[in-house]
């Protein structure tokens, strides 16, 4: 019995439609960002510039945040790890991403549910950003603009 409904786990969560979208994503961090009162975030072509390059770098498990501000410097957003112009150095430039979420509601609810994760998902201060996911990985980048 036991194995039998390891199996139909194993089945289910297999079968699990989890092909939403970056856009999807971008969405819904906006909508949870409305919610509780703080501004969207802007799409920024600059930050979406190489975003898959750094999806395939998390989306391996235990990478985390590895080589996050290799990244960042390489494409030009900063220089010794502080914000480059446009973007501000106060609350410079953030990355949330999770692994192997269903959903747009289970990755925002993962990202709520820490708070670290939170505090930065609900940053006034960040006004622009870009989203990208593919099969249960999402990654984004936000980021204080200047206007």
């Amino acid at each position: 019995m036991f194995i039998a409904c390891v199996i139909f786990i194993v089945y289910i969560m297999s079968n699990i439609d989890n092909k939403y979208t970056g856009q999807d994503l971008f969405e819904a961090v906006n909508n949870h960002r409305k919610s509780v009162g703080v501004p969207e975030l802007q799409m920024d072509g600059n930050l979406c510039d190489n975003l898959v390059e750094r999806w395939l770098a998390v989306r391996e498990p235990g990478n985390g945040h590895k080589g996050y501000e290799e990244w960042a410097e390489a494409e030009g957003l900063t220089k010794d790890g502080v914000a480059v112009e446009p973007y501000k150095a106060t609350s410079g430039i953030s990355e949330l991403y999770i692994l192997n979420a269903t959903t747009t509601d289970w990755a925002l609810s993962a990202w709520i549910g820490s708070p670290g994760h939170k505090n930065t998902l609900e940053n006034s201060d960040m006004n622009s950003g870009c989203a990208y996911a593919h099969d249960g990985t999402g990654i984004l980048i936000m980021a204080e603009k200047s206007l």
